[in-house]
């Protein structure tokens, strides 16, 4: 049971954990008061029924000593049901949280990117390559050039999948084009990019 212990990451399953520690606790008090009860010499026995009895708040003025032992062990019994229920529920919970924390903090883990490979071909209204236009990601240390061809490749780092960038294509003879893109995996390929003539 205390092994546990490791895979309690975050408060509802401290919780969960705490309430099913709790009913074991709870249970084996029941219990060991059943077992000396049982055990007890039947001229000790009458004592220990009758402080268990008040325990539980039943009236048994009008009954024999053999109707007392057995209403207290009947109770006893019911009470260590009882704790075996709230345990199992406990430790349902207990697991069911537990798988939710491991799956969310393995999700928080797959979400996070260390590089993302980003290029495209950019070309002018014509479709003529676009030589030494400036690629940059806003807020990021990202900046591609373009080569003869129109082409652009570089690698963005450390950024978390769902999130959205803004990517600046930037030369001095054509309007700078802004695009926002929002990152889903390792690559984005951004195909050919068109820049409009400064006139």
């Amino acid at each position: 049971m205390w092994e546990s212990i490791k895979y309690i990451t975050s408060g509802l399953t401290l919780v969960a954990f705490i309430v099913a520690v709790t009913s074991i606790v709870i249970r084996e008090v029941i219990k060991n008061k059943k077992n000396l009860i049982e055990t007890a010499p039947p001229e000790d026995r009458a004592p220990l029924v009758e402080k268990a009895l008040e325990q539980y708040h039943i009236e048994t003025a009008a009954l024999t000593k053999q109707q007392k032992y057995n209403i207290i062990m009947e109770q006893i019994r019911s009470r260590v049901k009882k704790q075996k229920q709230y345990f199992r529920i406990g430790i349902f919970a207990f697991v069911i949280l537990a798988l939710i924390a491991v799956y969310a903090i393995r999700e928080a883990n797959d979400s996070t990117l260390e590089q993302v490979t980003i290029s495209g071909v950019v070309e002018d209204s014509s479709g003529n390559a676009i030589v030494g236009a400036i690629v940059t990601v806003e807020a990021h240390d990202f900046i591609a050039k373009t080569r003869s061809s129109g082409v652009f490749r570089d690698i963005l780092y450390n950024v978390t999948k769902g999130d959205s960038i803004l990517i600046n294509i930037m030369h001095e003879d054509y309007f700078i084009e802004p695009m926002n893109v929002t990152i889903r995996d390792s690559s984005i390929e951004l195909h050919i990019i068109r820049l409009r003539k400064i006139e």
